[in-house]
Formats: structure tokens, sequence, C-alpha cells
């Protein structure tokens, strides 16, 4: 019966959890709205300062990678793709 109420929506006179499910919901709802507006607001800044840097220049140069020490051969092993 009491599972029949939650899937309507209508929770049952002799639920006590409720009240503290939801005081627990509301406590953090406020950090979790802080934290995206925080992240929005990162985004924007980020976006706005590469649409308005300009890149004086670039440095092209070329080389080479070398592995010091001892490599490994690292292969599957099941072999093929």
């Amino acid at each position: 019966m009491a599972m029949m109420a939650a899937l309507i929506g209508k929770a049952p006179a002799s639920a006590k959890a409720a009240p503290q499910q939801a005081q627990l919901e509301t406590a953090l709802s406020p950090l979790m709205a802080k934290g995206a507006w925080g992240s929005l607001a990162l985004l924007v800044i980020v976006v706005v300062w590469a649409a308005l840097t300009q890149i004086s220049g670039a440095v092209i140069a070329q080389g080479q990678v070398v592995a010091l020490g001892h490599t490994k051969q690292v292969q599957n092993l099941d072999g093929g793709i």
C-alpha cells in the first residue's frame, strides 16, 4: 500500500521520514544553486576572455621525444582490435 501511494505521489500518514528528507533537500539546495551560478559565471568569463584576447604570435619548432630508461612494449592481451 505504501509503495502504491509513493508511486501516485501521496505519502502515507504514518511516514515520519518524509519531513526529514524534505528538510535535507532544502538544506542542500542553496549550496547547489551557488555552485551552479559560480560555474556559469566562470564559463562566461572564460568565453569572454577567449573572444576578446588576441594572439600576437606563435612559435614553431621541431623536436623529438626520446624515452630515457627501460622501455616496454604495451600490447592488448587479446590481440587485434
